[in-house]
């Protein structure tokens, strides 16, 4: 870039045409990991032959083909709309142009549109594709990060299906955790947030675990998803009592922000975001077996969560306390105090600070 001039050119618009740039830095004596960044269009194509032959570059997509993602969302919720709004059959060109080069009758469409985004969507998403303009012409790369996480965050939130795909697209991890033994009793991704997936998440966990029935708490947040008249409905068929953390408290589920923790950290953690939604499965699958058959827990005494689940948990600690008492009594100028606590407690407590009553419940709860 520094010295501005053409180093490769090859035929194809294909994850091929990545490839064969790779190689061609082979033959120079290059290697693929000295890339670290690369500009390209939103072509799907090209974004697989990068992951694929630069796996340490740096993906940018540059602001004309961002902003011409939203303008293609925001035809597509026109196209939607004008079944039930026929105004909206001559306006595209209006809503695609730039603002700027429309004549008065097309801005006076516009104005009348626009004036209607509370109540029409083609409206909210002229004025989604609007802000993502504005948002990519400024500056400051902080200003700008902090104005797209915003808009991204609006969008998600809106019922403008389209945009969404311009904001990025996000999967949801559903999962079981039983704080007793930490281990993940049930997991399922999804590409909705929805209290129908959660209650039969819910009922498979259940039945799996063979506990419907028994007095259970589920612990959840406040989301929408945990709060359905479905998954309420599917709370009292189980005989589980719910629970939420408390509002504006971001650390009621310490269990919770342990496991975020341990799977943002751990070695499989993803480089690069899932293409796919069976990619997001995938992982989570290779990640929940790890967590819950060999990732030895601190806050176990290091065994396992499923040896804590089968109930092996206390035997592997006493033959661990036993050979700590052997090794002490052999060389006993190797502890200046008391060997490593190897004891578990009994009973387990969400929020030990306030509740004492509840040990029998939350021993077992979910």
């Amino acid at each position: 870039m520094r010295a501005r001039r053409v180093v490769f050119v090859t035929t194809g618009k294909d994850a091929s045409t990545i490839e064969r740039f790779a190689a061609y830095l082979g033959e120079l004596g290059g290697t693929s990991e000295q890339i670290s960044s690369v500009s390209i269009d939103m072509s799907p194509a090209f974004i697989k032959g990068v992951n694929e032959h630069l796996p340490d570059a740096r993906l940018t997509f540059d602001k004309f083909h961002v902003v011409a993602h939203a303008s293609k969302a925001l035809d597509t919720v026109r196209r939607q709309q004008q079944k039930v709004d026929p105004q909206l059959k001559g306006m595209r060109w209006t809503l695609l142009k730039d603002a700027n080069k429309l004549n008065l009758a097309q801005l006076t469409d516009l104005e009348a549109l626009v004036s209607q985004y509370t109540t029409r969507r083609t409206a909210r998403a002229w004025l989604y594709r609007e802000q993502l303009r504005d948002i990519l012409e400024r500056k400051q790369i902080n200003v700008v990060s902090a104005m797209l996480h915003q808009w991204c965050t609006n969008v998600m939130r809106s019922k403008v299906e389209p945009m969404k795909d311009v904001a990025g697209r996000y999967f949801y991890w559903y999962m079981m955790k039983d704080i007793y033994s930490r281990k993940l009793v049930m997991n399922e991704v999804w590409e909705q947030e929805s209290a129908e997936h959660a209650s039969v998440l819910l009922a498979k966990g259940c039945l799996r675990e063979g506990i419907a029935g028994r007095p259970l708490v589920l612990h959840a947040d406040n989301g929408s998803a945990m709060k359905g008249a479905t998954m309420r409905a599917a709370m009292i068929d189980l005989g589980v009592q719910p629970s939420f953390s408390r509002p504006r408290v971001s650390n009621d589920n310490a269990f919770a922000e342990s496991l975020f923790r341990t799977a943002k950290y751990c070695p499989l953690w993803p480089e690069q975001p899932f293409d796919t939604l069976e990619a997001a499965r995938a992982w989570v699958q290779r990640f929940v077996q790890w967590y819950n058959e060999e990732h030895r827990h601190s806050g176990l005494k290091y065994v396992s969560p499923v040896q804590r689940h089968r109930g092996e948990a206390n035997e592997l600690l006493a033959r661990r306390h036993a050979l700590y008492e052997d090794a002490r009594m052999r060389n006993p100028a190797r502890w200046s105090g008391a060997i490593r606590n190897w004891h578990l407690a009994d009973s387990v407590y969400l929020n030990p600070e306030r509740v004492h009553a509840s040990a029998g419940m939350f021993k077992h709860a979910v």
